[in-house]
């Protein structure tokens, strides 16, 4: 190689060494910086420091009538100079605050601006209705406007002559970028890397006035991604709403001829990789030479090829060469072995030498979709494999918007030790920092764009342009890099593929990379789906059947927060069970529960890293609020801060998911599990698994020891079970290790004390290339367990502790104790509270209340959740105002009873119309009355014809004991919504709606408002307040606000309203007990989880104070700063009762927490 000298560094030293040097000093090259387009190094290079930089907002600046460029349409002599209010002075060295990169606005200034703190709009974040955040707890802080970054920046003398360019690598909104006062770059599409030409601003021998002003329109702080921002002329994805600039800014000094991009591809022959060069020319003539590819270990060179090339002037010349290298370790997760590849372009001429080089790290590896149609199966390097993720929705902790080397560093060594090998970009584009870790430590990467539905806006559209620009960015400057695994448009839309422009997106992403899998689409249903298979330019599609090769399903809207045993019932019946062995199985966004994040602990690290962050309001809030939740019930006993339930919390988020994942890997043909989520946010995400800080919220064993390659699984029909009864399990083994496991595999159960009993044993199975999941035996049945408490089930091999599985089975008692002969009253609606109370041991009935040693009652009220509009149109109806409000729920949380009607057939009319979502296959449900089923997979949308219009359903019932119950069954997709109810039944006309007011519609027939029928709330406080011993066993939330209101009206207890009801399952609720009486013999002191399978659907809290209250189990929400009751014990008068909140309990739990209330309330 030739030698050539530049501030006393030559080349040849250069390629031994790789020195990295910054500004002022000598100029040098480095194999690790951040390059144009990825990672990599080029030419003469001077990093310019992340710290040193100066923030200052100009908040007199004007910018909303500002003229808004994508890159193909700026003429920068064209553009205005907008030089800060006030002056350039205005950039003093002193001016501002002092800032280190990457940082944001949000992170210095949050609500500190003349905007201040105000309500969040639904444009910023979901959750901002009234409806939907009623007190508004959480307050937008960000800064819409314009704000400014500078350095003073030295570039030495010796650059005199070359051409020098600007690189920037992230930047949110709008950069206009200064040099010297001159305007020399421009860049609208953010967090995406763009080069500045600023030899004709710079001052070599000088110091220079770097200047960059950002402009941030505003943005969402949520997980929605296809809305866009207006912003004058132009309309675009309307991404995170934080103003800021990453790091690794730097100069590179280059000749007249010089590379505008290197990178490397992976080929299926997997130690033979394509590399590429694109090489500008900037004379006027065409020059000869030489591109020299080398590949490299170390400073040990693996291969090289050399190419004579002609490059004619102008720019975007591309050579390439495929390069083999027999012997090279391959790059995957468990052994991520790198390399690097040397670019070395040297003209043929010496006078003038026109000479660059560039490296760029790089994995041989494969990866690949193969046998669709057939036996469908994920491929690395030539052997089958599976992906276990969760998406990331971008959010990162201190400045919102990037990572700092060392949060990347936590994030890919977090998902590790939590056994992922995943990890998704999801609706937001990817980060280089993240992804040299991910690189270099072995964890794969699914990218998103973020907003990929917005290039089939009209075709040459601005927002078109933005988006498939912003999408062919993210692969070019990701493309070199082994862990990026493949490339998806857009999550949860269905595109349109009667028309071209879906297939012809494909292919242009594909000439960038035709290395990787290239899917334009992932969830909510698996039907239009199109998408490439790695190096074949066949696109696959659904041609209208539903299947294309690759099935995706999401199931994040049908949560119910915690693991319940109707999610696995036998071997051909559960959750994640693949279906489809012909095609890729994915499992996207599952959604096992949520958590809050550890505010205690982020606090902590918060300070540590200097104080500031977005969020640190919000974290502050929620730690105070839960403090003093603890400080005024006994949980403070329990919990010493509030750091220690948040663990709690996690922990039984955690649980969840550890069996959720032991479902998805008995099912063999399962492809790709997809946890949703990854990180939550301060205010949005909750099921994330960790927080944007990156600390897991639960151990990561939990998890870890689920995703070990060999796993034995003892699959329990249930968690609970009686003492005295056997367990029914179904033994498994998952053996993803590609080599076969001999032996004997023991399953054996450990009592609290320690005691082990051998429950049998079952032998290894003969392995088979490409089966990963193997069913030992179904419906094995243990012998009896005798003793109430926890028992550890454990299957595992012989011989080897480490390969074994474990899951903890709750052994409950229901012997007859101290409740021996008590007599008690059930008044309640549902006839199973009846039978579970009336089968106690030692329990007597009674049918008059005033008779009764105990009482036990429950209003049952379910209507649902509320769903208003205002002012959208509603077509195909004259009467728009039935369908403003609606209520939406599963037949879990939502029933409709209409009493007192004629026996004998009715006609029953159901109004509907699809007002919350925007497309078919969003809500999918069955409806049932009198628990027959009237309408089968009804889809509202669909069956109306599109969103937004009415449609009314009528169906015969035959009416019995003058009852009619309207209600959903089981959630399929999303859940069940209803606008109004009509029932002609003889002549009786019933018709309710769920407005605030009466409304007679066109044709005069008088809806009125409903009212849930109810058992009396104020009849039961008084027999309380008299002397009676009760239990009140609320069905809903609005039934517990009930009885609390009664109570309050009775002077029993202050009532300060309700906590509120989970607002979706990727926010999440809990309940949390302690040591009481109530809960005897069952897992206290902690957050119910797999064992109480309290769901969230349903679950609520009261916020209720007094002496003679005594809270016995609380209740939680997202990021709520109140903190209430489930489970209350009140003193009244001369009585005493226990309000109970607790849906979806386990029976077996339920049977034990009724049998401990009467106990409890007969001492």
């Amino acid at each position: 190689m030739m030698t050539r000298k530049s501030d006393g560094v030559t080349r040849r030293t250069f390629v031994a060494a790789g020195a990295v040097v910054t500004a002022g000093a000598a100029l040098s090259a480095c194999s690790q910086t951040a390059s144009p387009v990825g990672a990599g190094s080029g030419s003469l290079r001077m990093a310019i420091p992340d710290d040193g930089w100066r923030l200052w907002l100009d908040q007199a600046a004007s910018w909303r009538n500002d003229n808004i460029y994508l890159p193909e349409d700026v003429v920068l002599d064209k553009l205005p100079v907008n030089a800060p209010t006030g002056g350039w002075e205005k950039l003093a060295a002193d001016a501002g605050i002092a800032v280190t990169l990457p940082s944001t606005v949000e992170q210095h200034y949050w609500g500190k601006t003349d905007q201040g703190l105000r309500p969040y709009r639904p444009d910023d974040y979901f959750w901002a209705s009234a409806a939907r955040e009623p007190t508004h707890q959480v307050q937008n802080g960000s800064y819409e406007g314009v704000s400014w970054w500078w350095q003073s920046v030295h570039v030495p003398a010796a650059l005199h002559g070359k051409k020098l360019l600007l690189y920037i690598r992230g930047a949110r909104q709008r950069a206009e970028v200064y040099l010297n006062r001159q305007l020399v770059g421009y860049n609208i599409v953010e967090e995406t890397s763009f080069e500045c030409d600023i030899t004709a601003a710079v001052r070599c021998g000088s110091s220079n006035l770097l200047a960059i002003r950002i402009t941030n329109p505003g943005g969402r702080f949520d997980w929605v991604d296809h809305t866009t921002t207006r912003w004058k002329n132009a309309e675009f994805q309307r991404s995170h709403g934080f103003g800021g600039l990453d790091r690794a800014v730097a100069i590179r000094a280059v000749d007249a001829v010089h590379f505008a991009d290197v990178w490397v591809l992976n080929t299926p022959n997997v130690r033979s990789v394509r590399a590429f060069a694109e090489l500008n020319n900037d004379t006027s003539r065409t020059v000869r030479g030489s591109v020299v590819f080398g590949v490299y270990s170390g400073d040990k060179r693996v291969a090289e090829v050399t190419m004579k090339v002609a490059i004619p002037p102008g720019g975007g010349r591309v050579f390439s060469a495929v390069i083999d290298c027999p012997g090279v370790k391959l790059w995957e997760p468990d052994a991520p072995n790198l390399y690097e590849m040397r670019v070395l372009w040297q003209s043929a001429s010496t006078h003038p030498a026109m000479n660059d080089y560039w490296t760029r790290r790089f994995g041989f590896r494969w990866i690949n979709a193969e046998g669709i149609g057939k036996r469908a199966k994920l491929t690395l390097n030539g052997r089958r494999f599976r992906l276990y993720t969760a998406i990331s929705w971008g959010f990162w902790g201190i400045n919102g918007l990037w990572p700092t080397p060392q949060l990347a560093h936590k994030e890919v060594t977090t998902a590790k030790r939590l056994g992922l090998n995943c990890l998704n970009f999801h609706r937001n584009i990817g980060k280089e920092e993240v992804l040299d870790q991910q690189d270099e430590l072995g964890l794969l990467r699914y990218m998103e764009p973020g907003g990929g539905c917005l290039t089939q806006q009209p075709e040459g559209s601005f927002a078109s342009r933005y988006e498939i620009e912003k999408l062919l960015r993210m692969i070019r400057q990701f493309r070199s890099h082994p862990s990026t695994f493949a490339y998806y448009i857009q999550d949860e839309w269905n595109p349109n593929l009667k028309t071209p422009r879906i297939f012809e997106l494909l292919r242009q992403m594909r000439s960038l990379d035709a290395s990787r899998i290239i899917i334009t689409k992932d969830g909510i249903a698996p039907e239009a789906q199109a998408w490439l298979r790695a190096d074949d330019a066949k696109v696959l599609f659904d041609h209208g059947n539903g299947w294309s090769g690759w099935w995706c399903r999401h199931t994040v809207g049908t949560s119910h927060g915690v693991w319940q045993d109707w999610m696995y019932k036998n071997p051909g019946q559960y959750m994640y069970r693949a279906e489809h062995p012909d095609e890729i199985n994915e499992w996207g966004e599952v959604d096992g529960g949520a958590s809050a994040d550890n505010s205690e602990l982020m606090l902590s690290q918060i300070a540590a890293m200097g104080g500031k962050s977005y969020d640190l309001l919000d974290h502050q809030q929620m730690q105070a609020a839960c403090k003093t939740f603890l400080d005024q019930t006994d949980f403070g006993k329990v919990f010493a801060t509030p750091g220690e339930l948040f663990k709690s919390l996690g922990r039984r988020q955690y649980d969840t998911w550890s069996n959720l994942i032991e479902n998805a890997r008995i099912s063999d043909h399962n492809d790709f599990f997809v946890i949703s989520g990854w990180e939550s946010t301060a205010i949005e995400d909750h099921s994330g698994i960790v927080d944007n800080l990156r600390n897991p919220k639960g151990p990561p064993d939990m998890i870890a020891d689920k995703l070990i390659a060999v796993l034995p699984v003892a699959k329990p029909r249930s968690l609970v079970v009686e003492a005295g009864k056997p367990l029914t399990v179904d033994i498994y083994l998952v053996n993803e290790s590609h080599r076969a496991i001999t032996g004997m595999l023991d399953l054996t159960a450990t009592d609290e004390n320690g005691r082990t009993v051998h429950l049998g044993s079952f032998a290894a199975p003969a392995w088979k290339k490409d089966q990963f999941s193997y069913l030992l035996h179904e419906g094995f049945v243990t012998i009896p367990l005798a003793s109430a408490g926890m028992y550890r089930l454990t299957l595992a091999l012989r011989g080897d502790p480490k390969v074994a599985g474990h899951r903890d089975i709750l052994v409950v008692g229901l012997a007859a104790g101290s409740q021996q002969g008590a007599s008690v009253c059930v008044q309640s609606r549902y006839d199973w509270l009846a039978e579970t109370v009336y089968a106690l041991p030692g329990v007597s009935r009674v049918h008059d209340p005033a008779q009764a040693d105990v009482l036990i009652a429950s209003e049952c009220t379910t209507d649902g959740r509320e769903y208003s509009m205002h002012n959208e149109r509603i077509a195909g109806t004259d009467d728009p105002q039935l369908y403003r409000v609606q209520r939406f729920g599963t037949g879990t949380n939502m029933k409709f009873v209409f009493n007192n009607l004629p026996d004998g057939p009715a006609q029953v009319y159901v109004y509907f119309a699809e007002t919350m979502f925007k497309k078919s296959g969003q809500r999918v449900f069955n409806l049932l009355a009198n628990g027959h089923t009237v309408l089968d997979h009804f889809d509202i949308a669909k069956a109306a014809g599109e969103p937004d219009r009415a449609i009314i359903r009528n169906f015969s019932v035959n009416i019995t004991d003058g009852r009619l119950v309207i209600a959903p069954g089981p959630a399929l997709v999303n859940s069940a919504m209803i606008a109004a109810i009509k029932i002609l039944a003889g002549k009786t006309v019933k018709a309710a709606y769920f407005g605030k007011h009466p409304f007679r519609d066109h044709s005069g027939q008088l809806f009125q408002p409903w009212v849930s029928p109810s058992v009396g709330g104020d009849e039961l406080v008084q027999r309380v307040r008299n002397g009676a011993r009760a239990v009140y066993w609320a069905s809903g939330s609005e039934d517990l606000a009930a009885i609390s209101q009664s109570l309050a009206a009775a002077g029993s207890l202050e009532f300060r309203g309700m906590v509120g009801e989970n607002r979706a399952a990727w926010m999440g609720c809990w309940v949390f007990t302690r040591t009481h009486p109530v809960f005897e013999s069952l897992p206290v002191n902690s957050a119910t989880a797999s064992h109480y399978q309290i769901g969230t659907p349903g679950a609520d809290g009261a916020m209720v104070y007094g002496p003679a209250v005594e809270v016995i189990a609380g209740y939680g929400r997202d990021h709520d700063r109140n903190y209430g009751a489930a489970a209350y014990h009140l003193r009244a008068g001369k009585g005493r009762l226990l309000v109970c909140l607790l849906p979806q309990i386990h029976p077996v739990v339920r049977q034990r927490v009724l049998q401990n209330s009467i106990r409890y309330l007969m001492t």
